[in-house]
């Protein structure tokens, strides 16, 4: 494979961001196998140190964890591909009568997960999704988005 340039890169990026922003990935049901997602995971990893969850207790604000994907039939716009999320807030909730840990990711605002039960999953999660990190992926088709 033939290495890039940091401008080749920087412009690969911008490009990837541009057609993320309209978009373009919403006609993929799956992670995509896409060479030029792997660029842009990169350039994300290099721009930013990342601290994972250490295997012990509930995650801490800025932790990675492993988040799964999530499609939708009726509503294709809250579609998102799993994968490693940085948590952003953490909070007790109720569940099935009882207060448990909930925990908010930087890549799906507004979505809580009950962490006992993601916690299970992670190591699941991580054989599945390995170093790709999470991200929404809408399907704004008009049948995706109508029951």
């Amino acid at each position: 494979m033939k290495k890039l340039t940091e401008e080749q890169a920087a412009e690969l990026f911008a490009a990837a961001q541009a057609w993320k922003a309209q978009g373009s990935r919403s006609k993929w049901n799956t992670r995509p196998s896409t060479k030029l997602w792997d660029v842009v995971d990169g350039i994300e990893k290099k721009n930013k140190k990342r601290r994972r969850w250490n295997g012990a207790g509930v995650p801490e604000v800025g932790e990675d964890i492993y988040v799964q994907s999530a499609y939708y039939l009726s509503r294709g716009r809250d579609d998102f591909l799993g994968g490693l999320c940085e948590v952003a807030e953490v909070r007790t909730r109720t569940s099935a009568g009882k207060e448990v840990p909930f925990v908010s990711v930087v890549e799906r605002p507004g979505h809580g997960y009950n962490w006992e039960i993601l916690k299970e999953a992670q190591e699941k999660l991580a054989k599945e999704y390995g170093e790709y990190r999470g991200r929404e992926c809408p399907d704004n088709s008009k049948e995706s988005n109508t029951w």
